[in-house]
């Protein structure tokens, strides 16, 4: 299995979260990895989307 990732970081709330990321991380594993790494990881924070707010 891979363990490269992309990850997404989006608040819980977030009406937009394909457009609202709070930020990203990548996790490089020191073993291979597949041709179609990095995969995309969404993390979902328990929170208000400070973007979603401002509207």
């Amino acid at each position: 299995m891979c363990n490269h990732f992309k990850n997404y970081y989006i608040y819980s709330t977030c009406s937009q979260p394909s457009s609202h990321i709070i930020r990203t991380s990548v996790d490089e594993p020191k073993e291979a990895r597949c041709a179609e790494s990095p995969h995309d990881r969404f993390i979902v924070v328990v929170g208000k989307c400070l973007l979603c707010n401002r509207h």
